[in-house]
């Protein structure tokens, strides 16, 4: 007998299996449905991830990178849908957690620090390696190392450098390398004078 779907399914089915094709899997997963549903871009799951405050394109790139350990912060106006949106937020990530508009709105503040900041400092890092070397092999193991002592203590403990030694004659050196750089220089000086005050 054949299936009757609607267009929609019709199309998440055919996209679902363009991702899986795109991604080079050899079946159709659930994550490639879920991508197949995303890229359709209408219907029940999209705005059940826009009422979790999930930005679909982000989403879409934790699920490419095959993460599902990333946080969601929920919100409703009733207990009703709070335990339904709650609920289905636990089938996407473990980490589902209530929150109220103030809350989400530090813990996007602390989330930008962490991630999109960071991010930014990971390319600043990229472009001042020098010609001739490859900036994933010099600094890979040093951001993975960075990141995987935060498994046994706070950033505090950790950090280090010239400016919390207050080695001034290498921060000289850095910021006269950084003078075809402006705009890194500022940043540089500006983050090597906060680290400064914060362990004096």
């Amino acid at each position: 007998m054949e299936a009757k779907f609607s267009q929609r399914v019709m199309d998440v089915l055919v996209f679902s299996k363009e991702e899986a094709h795109r991604l080079n899997s050899q079946y159709v997963g659930v994550e490639h449905i879920f991508l197949g549903i995303l890229r359709e871009g209408e219907g029940l799951a999209i705005q059940i991830l826009k009422g979790l405050g999930i930005e679909v394109a982000t989403f879409r790139k934790e699920i490419e990178l095959s993460n599902t350990n990333f946080t969601v912060f929920i919100e409703a106006s009733d207990l009703e849908t709070e335990s339904l949106l709650l609920e289905t937020a636990k089938l996407i990530t473990p980490n589902a957690y209530l929150a109220n508009s103030e809350t989400r709105c530090h813990l996007h503040l602390s989330g930008v620090f962490a991630s999109n900041f960071v991010n930014y400092l990971y390319a600043a890092a990229y472009d001042c390696v020098p010609s001739g070397y490859n900036p994933d092999e010099v600094l890979l193991p040093l951001m993975e190392e960075t990141l995987h002592r935060l498994k046994f203590g706070k950033p505090d403990e950790f950090q280090t450098g010239p400016a919390l030694r207050k080695d001034e004659k290498t921060i000289d050196k850095h910021i006269e390398i950084l003078s075809e750089k402006p705009e890194l220089q500022d940043l540089y000086q500006s983050l090597s004078e906060i680290i400064k005050k914060r362990y004096s």
